[in-house]
């Protein structure tokens, strides 16, 4: 296989993942992005050929970069992973040292996970189970003065809510029982 064909190859595999990939040099400066980066990038970027050799804080430009929570300055301070807002979801992003066949650092790479929706239904959980909690806590001192209303599912909370309906459905019955 040629070296064209292996850059190809690797290329290829690269921008297969789904999650947006970068590589950068150790002066921060892009060597590589992914498809899936790329994507990410489709209002101001067209041509992967663009951006090689820019500062990626002026090619991504979100709210982490040029700061501290920036992953290659987070990286230096031995954090691989860090989680960001943006665009109201919440992301992680992995980091980590390219190396040379020596060990020496040579760049770095950062692979960004959406966990919006993870962030969310946990969120949900917990508003919801704090009610849940309040509502026992209030039936334990004989009190029937519930609050049985269950915030409306959004995108990612549809499953959680019919789960909740079910409880408030044994509740109801429970407070029927009891009546």
């Amino acid at each position: 296989m040629s070296e064209f064909e292996k850059f190809n190859w690797h290329e290829t595999l690269l921008d297969s993942l789904q999650m947006p990939l970068s590589v950068t040099d150790l002066e921060k400066n892009i060597v590589f992005v992914n498809a899936a980066a790329l994507a990410m990038l489709r209002k101001t970027v067209h041509d992967r050929k663009d951006i090689i050799g820019k500062k990626c804080s002026k090619v991504f430009n979100i709210s982490i970069c040029g700061d501290e929570r920036c992953g290659v300055e987070s990286l230096k301070r031995g954090e691989n992973s860090i989680i960001f807002k943006m665009g109201g979801g919440t992301f992680n992003s992995y980091q980590d040292y390219i190396k040379d066949g020596s060990g020496n650092n040579i760049g770095h790479f950062e692979i960004v996970t959406d966990l919006t929706e993870k962030s969310q239904k946990s969120a949900y959980v917990e508003k919801e189970m704090q009610r849940l909690i309040e509502n026992l806590s209030k039936m334990a001192e004989g009190k029937k003065d519930l609050d049985l209303s269950i915030e409306p599912p959004d995108d990612f909370t549809e499953e959680e809510y019919e789960r909740f309906e079910v409880i408030k459905s044994k509740l109801e019955g429970i407070l029927q029982k009891l009546s």
